[in-house]
């Protein structure tokens, strides 16, 4: 397991994947549509805060949870790609790196969940409380 959530390739895909996202956001006909902007980079955005919360959980069906609603936000992302092609915002050529890396989080995002599922906490560890 990573010792920095930077080092997981999930995390990686979903950083890319954002950045992606505000590219092409930075256009002026969709900062014309402020709420479909600021859905769009949410989403974005969420996708790779609930991997950096999961991650730093100390259950593994906790961090599970989190990647879970990750791969929910990376469907937005897809579905709002989609919608942009569909309101000429963008071409469907200038949305497939988006919809491709949000793909490929989402596949890493299962994967991690599946080994998760058998994973333990490290042994010693305990809880933190709060």
């Amino acid at each position: 397991m990573a010792s920095r959530v930077e080092e997981m390739i999930v995390w990686q895909l979903c950083d890319a994947l954002r950045k992606e996202v505000l590219r092409l956001a930075d256009r002026e006909v969709v900062r014309r549509d402020r709420r479909f902007e600021q859905d769009f980079t949410h989403a974005a955005a969420s996708a790779q805060r609930n991997v950096e919360e999961g991650f730093a959980r100390y259950e593994p069906a906790e961090f599970r949870r989190f990647l879970r609603i990750a791969r929910g936000s990376l469907g937005e992302v897809r579905g709002h790609a989609a919608d942009g092609i569909d309101r000429r915002f963008w071409s469907a050529a200038d949305a497939e790196p988006a919809i491709e890396l949000a793909r490929r989080a989402s596949i890493a995002a299962v994967r991690l969940m599946r080994y998760l599922e058998s994973a333990r906490a490290p042994m010693g560890t305990k809880r933190p409380r709060v």
